[in-house]
């Protein structure tokens, strides 16, 4: 396949995708009155009393759709405060230093890159508290982007591969991937109010809460796995397709395939393995550490587990080789 096939196709997927994720909205909403109409349901099976109040299914996927369309909004605004320099400068990172030869390199890799992409050049920004070969793009609109790359990065890769990394995140960012990951970080954030809410009242001191309220946890938990599962499929096609895009502005994908292979040997996962779950709900709490997890070009840790694979927000690196290894054709 040639690489604007492979752009293509990404395109193409992850447009699906998305779709998929317009789709679990009303499905939530649905699940959420079914599962709350169960109790309801047997009890009119055994007694043959209906006991549904009038406007039952209204209520129920109003209620849904308030939750999560709500926090969607309400996390959406969130994210844009600072735009992408902000969010660097959070992360620990600090405008480049053209006294230092290094990254005066990559100061001139950025420029060179945007020139040939016809794109105004990003924030150029180091983040010298990470151990890891690793490099983000952030930003919602023009003049708030930045391009972040770890001082490890700018020491340990050659000119050609650190391109290679640098027009990937370019591409994120010329394919409106930064605003597009903000939105669906805000969208998995509102699926997750209903999960939080349906916790909240399993937790209350009356039993019908608790009843009610364990019926919606999980008709909640249910979307909101789904919603990160069509996020992380859409951030891995986003990644072949930034990968793809590199290629084409580079003209060569040995370079961008040596930085992966220095990442792949470098950025050592983890000694104890982390519950997915468990990070998923930290994550809830804030989606701002979601968002980032899906900007930089490889993962910053490793989840163990069959699950696991649906809800990475990047493809293994070794799938990504694969596709830089067939005959550069454009």
């Amino acid at each position: 396949m040639g690489f604007r096939r492979q752009q293509r196709h990404s395109r193409r997927t992850s447009g699906w995708l998305r779709l998929g994720f317009w789709l679990v909205l009303p499905l939530v909403a649905l699940g959420v009155h079914a599962m709350l109409s169960l109790p309801l349901w047997l009890l009119q099976w055994l007694l043959d009393f209906d006991a549904r109040p009038r406007g039952f299914f209204w209520s129920n996927t109003g209620m849904a759709l308030l939750l999560i369309l709500g926090g969607w909004w309400l996390e959406h605004s969130h994210l844009q405060q600072g735009g992408g320099v902000a969010l660097a400068r959070r992360l620990g990172g600090r405008m480049a230093d053209a006294a230092q030869p290094r990254e005066q390199v990559y100061i001139n890799v950025v420029q060179e890159l945007c020139v040939a992409a016809r794109m105004p050049a990003p924030a150029i920004m180091v983040l010298d508290r990470s151990a890891q070969i690793n490099a983000l793009a952030a930003g919602w609109r023009r003049g708030d982007q930045a391009v972040l790359v770890t001082a490890e990065a700018l020491a340990e890769l050659e000119r050609d591969e650190l391109q290679g990394m640098v027009a990937h995140e370019l591409s994120h960012i010329r394919e409106g991937d930064t605003a597009l990951n903000m939105q669906l970080a805000a969208m998995v954030f509102g699926l997750q109010m209903v999960y939080g809410y349906g916790r909240t009242l399993a937790h209350s001191g009356l039993w019908a809460a608790r009843l009610f309220g364990g019926l919606m946890r999980y008709a909640g938990l249910l979307g909101w796995l789904a919603g990160c599962a069509l996020q992380a499929g859409i951030s891995r096609q986003r990644e072949y397709l930034a990968d793809a895009r590199a290629v084409e502005w580079t003209r060569q994908s040995r370079g961008l395939a040596g930085a992966l292979r220095k990442i792949g040997a470098h950025n050592l996962p983890h000694d104890v393995p982390r519950n997915r779950l468990a990070d998923l709900e930290l994550m809830g709490s804030g989606a701002e550490s979601l968002a980032v997890a899906h900007l930089w070009i490889a993962p910053s840790e490793d989840f163990y587990g069959r699950l696991a694979r649906w809800l990475d927000s990047h493809p293994p690196i070794e799938q990504r080789l694969l596709r830089l290894q067939q005959p550069v054709r454009f």
